[in-house]
This record gives structure tokens, C-alpha cells and sequence, in this order.
């Protein structure tokens, strides 16, 4: 082949793994695949895949996406063990070795004051190791809520809640 400046060559608009690409390495002039140079950068940078992720998507990308999207479960209230509520959700939200929950509930009827109320329980794996509590005060009542190690996480407020009145509060859990 004749000599050719790098200018003179055609322009490629894609790489295929195949494609060959020069390099200059301490002592010489080498070739090197567009798949293999990617495979490098991708190793260099630690994105790619791993075989070992405990995910569906074995893609860095993919697997974070997958993690983020099983964090937050939301307990719709026809899923709840309580039938005193019409509508709302448990939301839970599991950050490394933090569980939050979050009730947002309308009362079906009027709700006893200082009764415990079981809404849901926790899967393996996002019960706290001994009972915590929590509480949510406003103007109009005061609410606690407790998610005990057995995962049952239940609800009591201080007043008497009216029919269709709604019902809030937050707990955050360290396990």
C-alpha cells in the first residue's frame, strides 16, 4: 500500500467491531478492532456488564435502572388488611439500609381514636430488626405509626378520624 495521509481516507460515519483502528503504542505503530478498543475504554471507565449483578440486566445502566425501580413499592389500599379505608397508599422507599414509609389514606368511616390499625406487611428483607415508631402531628390530630420486626406496620392516631377524612404521616426506619 502507498504511503496516505490519515486526511486522504475516506470518512467512516459508524464503526462495526470489525473496523480497524491505529494506534501508537511506546515503541511502535499497532491495530487494534473498534470492539476491542471499546471493550478497553468500557473496562477502563467500570461500565459494561457483569456476569455477577444479582439483576435481571446483567448492563451497568440497566442494572441500576432496576434497583431504582424496586426501591419504592406502593401498597394500594385494596391491597391493605384494613377495610377502613376507601383509597390512598402505603408507600415504601428502601435507600441501602433505610426503609421510609409513607400513609396517605381516606377513612371509609369514622376510624375509633387510639385503636392500632394493621394496614400491610413487610416483605423479607425490608423488616426492621426491632419495632420502630413514628410520628405525624398537625393541627387536627396526631398520628403514629409503627413498623414492628414481625413487618406488620400499623397505624394510630389520637383522634377520632371522620368519614372520608384522610389520614397522613411518615416513619423512617434504619435496619
Amino acid at each position: 500500500m502507498a504511503t496516505r495521509k490519515i486526511a486522504d481516507l475516506t470518512q467512516a460515519t459508524t464503526a462495526s467491531d470489525a473496523d480497524l483502528m491505529v494506534i501508537q503504542d511506546t515503541s511502535k505503530t499497532k491495530k487494534i478492532t473498534f470492539s476491542t478498543l471499546l471493550t478497553s475504554i468500557k473496562s477502563k471507565l467500570g461500565v459494561g456488564t457483569a456476569a455477577s449483578l444479582n439483576t435481571t440486566s446483567k448492563e451497568i445502566v440497566g442494572a441500576i435502572n432496576e434497583i431504582n425501580t424496586n426501591l419504592t413499592t406502593t401498597y394500594n389500599f385494596d391491597r391493605m388488611y384494613n377495610p377502613w379505608y376507601i383509597s390512598g397508599n402505603v408507600i415504601t422507599d428502601k435507600v441501602s439500609k433505610i426503609l421510609i414509609v409513607t400513609i396517605a389514606l381516606q377513612a371509609k368511616s369514622p376510624l375509633p381514636l387510639n385503636v392500632w390499625h394493621k394496614l400491610i406487611a413487610l416483605p423479607a428483607g425490608t423488616r426492621p430488626k426491632h419495632t420502630f415508631y413514628g410520628n405525624y402531628d398537625n393541627a387536627n390530630y396526631n398520628t403514629t405509626i409503627k413498623a414492628e420486626s414481625n413487618g406488620d406496620v400499623l397505624v394510630l392516631t389520637n383522634k377520632a378520624i371522620a368519614a372520608n377524612e384522610w389520614l397522613v404521616g411518615s416513619i423512617i426506619i434504619a435496619f
